[in-house]
């Protein structure tokens, strides 16, 4: 008897491990210069921009890379946001996310947006529960600061 309880909670521990580790936190890392996030905008000559994830769904672990044209801005996990500076005009952001566990795939999101001098940005990227494509959804500017204020500037690689 004592054997049976003991193999239940080996696999019941097991089966808890597979579940929650498909929740596992994706990790960040900016590949472009972070600004200063002591001041409010390092050249005034330049655009800010604020990107952070939504909450994740549960079972689902999202590996989310963003993109400013043809440039990688890298990895973006769950408790970060990333931060750059950009001249102003018309720029893409393209959000790509592969998931794992329960609904595993890849997906691409672009976002087309105006830049002007002086402009700071903030945007939540939104998964949505059925398996069409992520979004970028623009905030208005104090609850993108009262979200980011959550959230931990993303590790920079260079």
């Amino acid at each position: 008897m004592k054997s049976k309880v003991v193999s239940f909670l080996t696999i019941a521990s097991v089966v808890a491990v597979l579940l929650f580790g498909a929740c596992a936190a994706s990790p960040s890392a900016q590949e472009i210069p972070m600004p200063d996030q002591t001041v409010e905008l390092e050249n005034p000559n330049l655009a800010r921009i604020y990107i952070y994830r939504n909450d994740q769904e549960w079972g689902t672990t999202h590996y989310v890379t963003i993109y400013q044209g043809d440039v990688k801005v890298g990895m973006l996990g769950e408790d970060d946001y990333f931060c750059w500076e950009y001249h102003p005009g018309r720029t893409t952001l393209r959000v790509v996310i592969e998931r794992s566990g329960l609904q595993s795939g890849t997906k691409q999101g672009i976002a087309l947006r105006d830049l002007e001098a002086g402009m700071i940005l903030y945007g939540r990227i939104d998964f949505p529960v059925s398996r069409r494509r992520p979004t970028i959804t623009w905030m208005v500017p104090s609850d993108g600061r009262q979200a980011i204020s959550q959230l931990r500037p993303a590790p920079t690689t260079r």
